[in-house]
């Protein structure tokens, strides 16, 4: 009896001795998996929403830029223009609002009609212009667009101030010499290449 109660007391302790390291063994392999979790697992980070500056003038513009705003909201993008800016503290002064929402935009359209626009003051270049050039100046993906001199335009859309025309021919030809354009002559036809060049414009981004 005496000995039946030995060897039971000697697998006894070898089971539990057995389990301990087996625990042990386990609680190893927690801590291996715990630490893989933590130095290996990316998170997926979600993607900032990309802001599109729209550059333009207004008054021979606005249902261009109407549908240009439309394919903007379809890529799911950010519009930025002068429909968003609302209203402003009073001590900014517009110019500086404009060129700050210029430089906080990641793509830059600029569509080129028929008038100059309204004039900065301090530089005596119209505000479209500015943008055209902060825009360049800081390096952003650029989508330009320029209105063919055969497209149907209401004559009273078409820029009278002699200076003003000067400033905008002079624009328009050094933006169709120095950078790609897209020659356009209607809202359907400059709303269509607009969508399909943003598409183009939103995967470099993500290669």
């Amino acid at each position: 009896l005496i000995n039946s109660l030995e060897v039971d007391q000697k697998e006894y302790q070898k089971i539990e001795s057995k389990l301990k390291e087996n625990e042990k063994m386990r609680l190893s392999r927690l801590k291996e998996l715990k630490d893989l979790t933590e130095n290996n697992t990316n998170p997926v980070q979600k993607p900032e929403v990309l802001k599109v500056f729209l550059s333009s003038t207004y008054l021979d513009l606005h249902y261009h830029r109407e549908e240009i705003i439309k394919q903007i909201i379809k890529h799911k993008l950010i519009f930025i223009g002068m429909e968003y800016f609302g209203a402003r503290a009073e001590n900014h002064q517009p110019t500086n609002i404009i060129i700050d929402e210029v430089k906080k935009s990641d793509i830059y359209i600029g569509i080129f009609g028929v008038r100059y626009g309204s004039i900065d003051e301090a530089t005596g270049m119209s505000m479209t212009e500015l943008e055209y050039r902060e825009a360049k100046s800081a390096n952003k993906p650029m989508l330009l667009y320029v209105i063919k001199d055969t497209a149907n335009v209401k004559v009273s859309d078409i820029e009278q101030d002699k200076i003003a025309i000067e400033k905008l021919e002079k624009l328009k030809q050094e933006i169709l010499k120095n950078k790609m354009v897209y020659m356009f002559d209607s809202v359907e036809d400059l709303a269509q290449q607009v969508y399909e060049d943003l598409g183009k414009t939103i995967k470099s981004f993500s290669a």
